[in-house]
């Protein structure tokens, strides 16, 4: 009877794991970034390599900043699990971020990117 029931408290703990992603995934790929988004490209050409920003600020002194995103949540295995899943359960969260700024005659002046990783949802956190 013990080993039935721990094995339906595994089976169960595995049932609730997933992840979801949203956004350009191309923000994620630094490589691809570096290679294909350069100082002095036009917007057309940066939306030819990028696809459509997910912000653009328009900014006073007439520059424009493009922002990218992708973001990726991982649903921690413990996460289903009675009691325990509230301390050891939770999600975790990165977020990528590509900041492409254009000078006042729409050419690419500088590139960023961030990553951030946040962990939420269980006591533990």
């Amino acid at each position: 009877m013990k080993k039935k029931l721990i094995g339906l408290v595994i089976a169960l703990s595995l049932v609730g794991v997933g992840c979801s992603s949203t956004g350009n995934e191309k923000v994620k790929d630094k490589s691809y970034v570096s290679q294909n988004v350069k100082k002095g490209m036009t917007e057309n050409e940066v939306r030819t390599a990028m696809g459509e920003p997910t912000a653009i600020d328009f900014q006073e002194n007439g520059n424009i900043v493009w922002t990218y995103l992708h973001s990726t949540t991982k649903r921690r295995a413990g996460s289903a699990i009675p009691v325990a899943g509230a301390f050891i359960g939770g999600q975790d969260t990165e977020v990528n971020t590509l900041k492409i700024l254009f000078d006042e005659n729409g050419k690419v002046r500088s590139i960023g990117t961030t990553q951030t990783k946040q962990g939420s949802g269980s006591l533990l956190d």
